[in-house]
């Protein structure tokens, strides 16, 4: 009998692209640029975190960051660690955050420097003791006094994660990640999404749009919304480039494509309103692109006359 192949786990796609192009730009973002090579070591370096302190079979790992270094750094080192990570958006009320992070069971919490305002608040009614990783600071400061329940894991107390070996051995119904509803009926219900299907859908893609190492990926979705979980995944299976558009540009993207070159774009389809009624679509105005990818809202208007991509309805 012949031995059944080994499931591709949602980290996999990435590895394997370190592997063949390493100093291929991985990821753009707040005007710094990532290569493969780059962002795979300071995934190690979280991930070797993550490990040095887990202390049970906890399987997911929660992160307040948003659009930043740390944050796409973070996600793919949650997965290199086995677990499935739990995205918190810093611009959400404190009480959903508080909620949601109690409700997921994460006994880590990793913080970027964009999450360092809402720390103090979030730690002080935490429903358990909680390890809080912090890529982005040298050090703990005084949360340590302050907040004597909880473990820090400032970035001086972390190792280099070059001896991390970022390819863990992932069963198909482990959960890849968790994401909140809304909670506009209620209160925000944890959605787990296994590996399986996560897989199983970036394979589709992957090979109906012939994503290839070339392309340049838009990430305009937050993290807490599953479309970015399309933008992230696609895009390093294939070894191509993720571009991280500034808060400032989400609903308003032209130049961004333009100056970027964006061979990908995906967003809501109300962003092409947007630009429409500021003119700002013409014929052949994005010439790099090669499709653009709508999702999350109905598409009201024609853009036929915008040539703008291949313009597709991703549901």
């Amino acid at each position: 009998m012949t031995e059944p192949a080994a499931f591709r786990s949602l980290i996999d796609g990435f590895v394997e692209s370190v592997s063949r192009f390493p100093a291929r730009e991985a990821l753009v973002v707040d005007g710094e640029r990532l290569s493969y090579l780059a962002l795979q070591r300071l995934a190690a370096k979280i991930a070797s975190a993550v490990l040095q302190h887990t202390e049970d079979m906890s399987p997911l790992v929660a992160l307040l960051a948003h659009r930043s270094k740390t944050a796409y750094a973070s996600i793919l080192g949650i997965l290199s660690a086995g677990k499935g990570y739990v995205p918190l958006n810093p611009k959400f009320p404190l009480e959903r955050t508080r909620s949601m992070l109690d409700l997921s069971g994460c006994k880590i919490l990793i913080v970027g420097k964009e999450g360092f305002p809402h720390l103090p608040k979030l730690l002080i009614d935490a429903g358990r003791p909680l390890t809080v990783i912090l890529p982005d600071a040298f050090d703990e400061g005084g949360l340590s006094s302050d907040f004597p329940q909880h473990r820090f894991v400032p970035s001086r107390k972390m190792t280099d994660g070059d001896t991390f070996s970022s390819r863990p051995k992932i069963d198909p119904t482990a959960i890849a990640y968790l994401l909140f509803t809304s909670g506009s009926t209620g209160q925000p219900k944890g959605v787990p999404i296994p590996q399986s299907s996560v897989r199983s859908y970036l394979q589709y893609v992957c090979d109906r749009y012939d994503v290839n190492e070339t392309d340049r990926f838009s990430q305009q979705f937050d993290l807490t919304f599953d479309l970015s979980v399309h933008d992230m995944f696609v895009c390093w299976d294939r070894g191509a480039c993720l571009l991280s558009v500034p808060e400032k540009s989400v609903m308003a993207p032209a130049k961004f494509i333009r100056e970027h070159q964006l061979t990908v774009s995906f967003s809501v389809p109300s962003v092409i309103g947007v630009l429409a009624k500021m003119r700002l679509l013409s014929p052949g105005c994005f010439p790099s692109l090669r499709y653009s990818l709508f999702c999350g809202e109905p598409l009201a208007v024609s853009y036929a006359e915008f040539n703008f991509g291949e313009l597709v309805r991703a549901y």
